[in-house]
């Protein structure tokens, strides 16, 4: 087994999502996929809040195709395939238990031979009846499970004519019902007899789902057809265009959801639609009815549907088809791919609009010489795509699997490809590639035989280009990255990877990378742990002082072998394989504790000496620990530190752990605990000593009172922080030729901006403002130091930053008034120590930093080439957890102008916060979102695209409110 690999995390799904459920009352939506991972996302937000990972390895291994819910909301249980298929049946085929309250897999139920392809949990919570591929259905008990973490077979139905595709269980009638590959309805009892089978549907049925008077059944033929509940046919309803994947009966009984690519919603009581959704882009996987009846204050049928070519999750109302929310990662399709050869730049595509391939335009751009990201494609003429001709033969696609070139014809295997996506020819029409549904595959184009594959795509292959001149393959998938290939050995030599936010991240299959300022998040190590264990996933930024090295990919496109790299670079094959330290929470999930003192406890090992420790608080540092005595071992070692929360505090703190070794930094996962000054009477608080007193669990109650429920999204009264706002800004220096125009009327104007918020989104601020003279090296640095001091967990500190920025040596500095750009390290002010002054700060800290300054627009006043990303991507990272709203990125400039009476990004804030343009939503507060979504948008409309500002914050903050607005 694999014990680590690469993979993508991009913040959301990357493959097809199989089902979704609500959990906490509807204030959680849970997501599993073909990715491999259970994802977590908040209603409210819709922000992502929690990742579950599996152990698996390359290929099929790992994905997960059904799950269930127990009714109290603590067991997840998962199909799909669970081993290599190399490996015993019954691991192939067990159904997985994730126990939600304490994290943690339980004992696999075993008894299927094959893939799990659906579960389904009954009404009343007591059975899990799954269907598999084997042809075979089980029931399972499961009212032993809270007892001995395992359930028992209560029937066996095997032997079944066809693949079962959907199951569902009426607990009025004791009924079982399920759809199969080859059109038919079947049922049986509980105990599996009274066998039946209907069949009406023309083509495979999709889906079944029992209302509380009938039956319904969708299928590929497009056609809902409703049955009695003993499988009797009662007609159809409006048929969609399309196969119809999914149905879903309302909470209240009087709707059911029918979606394919579009979805109709019918009135059960007239049989008729009553609304069309179709905001997916592609095809619907899953759907499940809302808990609630209210949203955002409005009454309705509330449902979320997953699918579409972006992987997400939608909320919406059934009878107005009004969208609520989208959940989503940053990942996006690349649907078109093309180089410029003269330039060595690639080009692609992230939208289909039409859903033809062929109609694909290239919007995007990267250098493969300066690792470059550009946003607009000014040319895409210049960039060529798939090389269909070959001196007087032209490739053709035949059929689903064949293509013809000249007199001959190459057929794929359909079973082991899928269909024919895209293809070019290679080596001077020597050859040829071949991209489908499940492979990239390298064909002669003498004799029509298979020379090889490339392998490394997790999904189809939409598009290819033939880099000749450097005899590269360029490929796009719905895995969402682009692969560079040797087209020779058909070694995977460099992936990129771009997201919907423009942030961007290229590297080796080996680890080596570089990206931009907010790139590092979106790969990253999964760590097999045991198949009986939750894996592990650490991005790269966790071990950046090894892997990052741009240089391992600038010689990894030219010698186009990784082992030639290896010996150019004098690489350490070793060093390859990564052991971050290990830590384990003692301390119980959801503990509450009644004042605001408590011991948070946990256990780390590691295999070098550990140098730092911290305790974060929400995302912010409240203990740190660099004296250790942290052996590196591989001996456990129990942690216990006291904690104490300000005086009148009374809410939810996250708890996670930072650990520092000699070659990594990592972040473990996360422990709530409540702090309340008065405990509810029926709750025993927990001392801090996890072990002697068990912490206090919610969970949805199993009632039918559940649509009922209300969810409103609309914030309730924030709690006002003190705070403390630093606003540097510098136009006049000692030396003259380093003057800006605006810097000082920047900082001015910020400082006003945030004094005004005193009373509405603060409780008191606090102005600490250094301009011109006043900001030397000296004072700014004192200003910090004083704040490290003073400022408590409940404080928010801003700070404002306008002046200019230097590198030297691969270190940043900031120049303040007194400031010697030719002598940096003595007389400016050291990233280095800025980040501990700022990152160590036990505040909520955002930074708004402006230090790329060209002047006037066009005029460059500063250092050629000056890039912040390192800057900004170490400040943002893990260890500070500082939000970061950088005014420019990578090399850009940030401009100003006369006609602005400020630069670009100030003038941006300034308009987003003081005029309340900034309030999207709008709901008379705004939030970091919100206005990192106006400053994108603003300041790229302010300077013709030339400057784009970019956001970094860590993942432990969702929602952070910024101002109050009229």
């Amino acid at each position: 087994m694999e014990a680590q690999k690469l993979i993508i995390d991009n913040q959301g799904h990357s493959g097809l999502i199989h089902d979704v459920a609500f959990i906490d009352q509807g204030k959680k939506i849970l997501s599993v996929s073909e990715d491999k991972s259970v994802r977590v996302w908040d209603v409210s937000s819709g922000t992502l809040a929690k990742t579950y990972r599996f152990e698996t390895e390359e290929g099929v291994y790992g994905k997960i195709y059904a799950s269930a819910l127990s009714k109290d909301e603590r067991y997840l249980f998962l199909g799909g395939y669970f081993d290599a298929s190399s490996g015993p049946k019954e691991n192939i085929g067990e159904i997985r238990i994730l126990d939600l309250v304490n994290e943690k897999l339980l004992p696999s139920l075993k008894g299927h031979q094959n893939v799990i392809l659906d579960l389904v949990v009954s009404e009343d919570g007591s059975k899990l009846i799954s269907a598999s591929a084997d042809q075979s259905i089980i029931v399972w008990d499961l009212s032993p499970l809270k007892y001995s973490n395992q359930a028992s077979v209560i029937t066996s139905i095997t032997d079944i004519a066809s693949h079962i595709n959907a199951i569902d269980f009426d607990v009025e009638t004791g009924t079982i019902a399920a759809g199969d590959q080859d059109g038919y309805v079947r049922t049986w009892s509980l105990n599996g007899g009274n066998p039946s089978q209907f069949k009406v549907h023309s083509e495979a049925v999709r889906d079944v789902k029992f209302s509380p008077h009938t039956l319904y059944s969708a299928g590929e033929d497009g056609r809902i057809i409703k049955w009695t509940k003993n499988g009797k046919y009662m007609g159809d309803l409006a048929e969609l265009p399309g196969a119809v994947n999914v149905l879903e009966v309302s909470q209240d009984g009087n709707y059911l959801t029918a979606m394919g690519r579009v979805g109709i919603v019918y009135s059960l009581a007239s049989e008729m639609p009553v609304s069309h959704f179709d905001y997916h882009t592609n095809a619907v996987s899953a759907i499940t009815s809302a808990p609630f009846s209210t949203f955002g204050q409005v009454e309705g049928q509330y449902m979320a549907s997953a699918g579409g070519d972006d992987k997400n999750i939608l909320l919406w109302e059934i009878k107005s088809a009004k969208l609520e929310r989208n959940f989503v990662g940053k990942g996006k399709s690349v649907f078109g791919i093309g180089i410029n050869e003269d330039n060595q730049e690639l080009a692609f595509s992230q939208t289909n609009l039409t859903g033809v391939l062929d109609d694909v335009v290239l919007e995007k751009a990267f250098d493969l010489n300066d690792f470059v990201f550009k946003q607009t494609l000014e040319n895409p003429a210049n960039y060529h795509r798939a090389t269909t001709q070959s001196g007087d033969q032209v490739i053709t696609k035949e059929s689903s699997n064949s293509i013809a070139y000249g007199a001959r014809m190459i057929h794929t295997d359909e079973r082991r490809d899928g269909t024919v996506r895209s293809f070019t020819f290679m080596q001077e029409g020597q050859s040829l590639a071949i991209g489908s549904s499940y492979t990239l595959l390298k064909y002669s184009t003498v004799g029509e035989e298979l020379l090889g594959s490339f392998k490394g795509h997790e999904g189809e292959v939409w598009a290819l280009a033939d880099y000749a001149s450097e005899n590269l393959l360029l490929s796009a998938s719905n895995d969402q990255t682009i692969k560079i290939w040797n087209n020779t050995t058909g070694e995977n030599l460099a992936s990129l990877f771009v997201s919907s936010d423009n942030e961007w991240v290229i590297w080796t299959p080996q680890g080596f990378y570089e990206a931009s300022a907010g790139g590092e998040k979106y790969i990253g190590w999964h760590i097999n742990k045991g198949r009986n264990n939750l894996a592990e996933f650490h991005d790269v930024s966790a071990f950046r002082n090894f892997f990052h090295k741009p240089e391992v990919i600038h010689e990894i496109l030219k010698l186009k072998s990784f082992e030639k790299v290896s010996e150019v670079l004098d690489l350490d094959p070793k060093e390859e394989k990564i052991t971050p330290p290990t830590i384990d929470w003692i301390t119980e999930p959801n503990t509450l504790i009644e004042g605001r003192a408590t011991t948070v406890r946990f256990s780390i090992s590691s295999q070098t000496p550990v140098t730092q420790l911290k305790l974060m608080a929400n995302g912010r540092p409240l203990i740190s620990r660099s004296e250790l005595s942290i052996s590196g071992n591989g001996h456990v070692e129990q942690i216990d530190w006291e904690v104490e929360i300000p005086e009148g505090s009374s809410e939810t703190i996250v708890f996670s752990v930072f650990a520092q070794d000699q070659h990594s930094k990592i972040l473990s996962t996360e422990r709530s605990i409540t702090f309340v000054q008065n405990a509810p009477l029926n709750a025993t608080p927990s001392s801090g000593n996890s072990s002697a007193t068990p912490p206090i669990q919610t969970v949805l109650e199993n009632t039918t009172e559940r649509s009922r429920v209300t969810l409103d999204p609309v914030e309730v009264e924030i709690k006002k922080s003190n705070l403390y706002m630093v606003s540097i800004g510098v136009s006049e220096f000692s030396d003259p030729t380093y003057n800006l125009k605006f810097a000082d009327d920047d900082a001015n104007a910020i400082d006003e901006l945030f004094k005004n918020q005193k009373g509405k989104m603060f409780n008191s601020v606090t102005s600490l403002k250094l301009t011109n003279q006043d900001a030397t090296r000296a004072k700014i640095l004192k200003t910090f130091q004083r704040l490290e001091q003073y400022t408590t967990v409940d404080d928010f500190v801003i700070i404002f930053i306008a002046s200019h920025g230097i590198n030297e040596d691969n270190n940043f500095y900031i120049l303040p008034h007194d400031g010697d750009a030719n002598n940096p390290r003595i007389s400016c002010i050291d990233w280095r120590d800025f980040s501990d002054l700022v990152g160590n700060m036990s505040a909520k800290v955002v930074l708004f930093i402006d230090t790329c300054h060209s002047g006037q627009l066009g005029n460059n006043i500063g250092q050629k080439r000056l890039s912040n990303t390192e800057a900004v991507r170490e400040l943002s990272g893990k260890e500070y957890g500082v939000v970061i709203m950088a005014a420019a990125t990578g090399y850009e400039y940030s401009l100003e102008h006369d006609d602005w009476g400020h630069g670009a990004f100030t003038l941006s804030i300034l308009e987003g916060l003081q005029d309340g343009k900034a309030d999207i939503k709008p709901d008379g507060t705004i939030h970091l979102r919100e206005l990192d979504y106006y400053l994108s948008e603003r300041v790229q409309e302010l300077t013709g695209g030339r400057q784009h500002p970019t956001t970094q914050k860590p993942s432990s903050i969702s929602k952070l409110s910024l101002a109050k607005v009229k």
